[in-house]
């Protein structure tokens, strides 16, 4: 998959089309608390909320281009993410341009740590979109390690920050997992720029034991090993 540099405000612009007027509301007011930096617990309040107030739809089932104006057709793999999620990375990214790094860096941390699995998840597609720091791809790794499916997706698929940020041991293992979970390969955003003689020995290392052991290989091996490789 390609990567798709998509700008917040896009990304907004495309949320608010999926809306009802109460949501887009919503989702205006609580954007205060997020520029002003005041009350974290506010915004931590806020931040759990936006499930409830949003929806959990995916974006690609309620987009409707005709309600964004000019906006460009929806890049596919945006929209596999949830109405929530989104409305999650928009209130980030507004935090991320007001806050001071240590606050931002404190509210992050809060969102993901404290929060329940919707709000992890909105936390992991977000970090496309903020400031690359260490404490940032220390969230990032930490939901590569996840056993649960959604968290583990929304940090994996359809998000450029780990083809852009992680480690290669750290991305390797990310593709290694994905292959273990059943996610394709495919949904790895930036995988073909980051292919590695390392990566190809691992998932050839992980054909040859589906195979000993009588189990079916993902046809998608195809996108890292060679059809030589594959097929031996």
């Amino acid at each position: 998959m390609s990567v798709t540099v998509l700008s917040v405000d896009t990304l907004r612009t495309a949320l608010e089309s999926c809306l009802s007027p109460k949501a887009r509301d919503w989702l205006a007011l609580t954007g205060s608390p997020f520029e002003d930096g005041l009350d974290l617990n506010l915004c931590y309040a806020c931040f759990a909320d936006t499930s409830a107030r949003l929806g959990v739809y995916k974006l690609r089932e309620a987009y409707s281009p005709a309600k964004a104006g000019r906006l460009e057709p929806l890049p596919p793999e945006v929209g596999e993410w949830a109405l929530d999620e989104c409305g999650r990375v928009v209130l980030l990214a507004q935090a991320s341009a007001r806050f001071g790094a240590d606050k931002f860096t404190e509210l992050v941390e809060s969102c993901y740590f404290q929060g329940e699995t919707r709000e992890r998840q909105g936390v992991a597609r977000s970090l496309g979109f903020l400031p690359r720091t260490d404490r940032l791809l220390q969230i990032g790794l930490d939901a590569c390690r996840t056993h649960v499916q959604p968290l583990f997706e929304a940090i994996a698929c359809e998000n450029r920050f780990p083809g852009e940020a992680f480690p290669e041991a750290a991305f390797n293992q990310l593709v290694l997992k994905a292959l273990f979970m059943g996610v394709r390969l495919s949904r790895i955003v930036g995988l073909g720029s980051r292919l590695s003689s390392e990566l190809q020995r691992m998932v050839g290392d992980y054909v040859d034991e589906r195979r000993a052991a009588g189990r079916p290989v993902p046809s998608d091996v195809a996108l890292i090993l060679t059809e030589k490789d594959a097929s031996q």
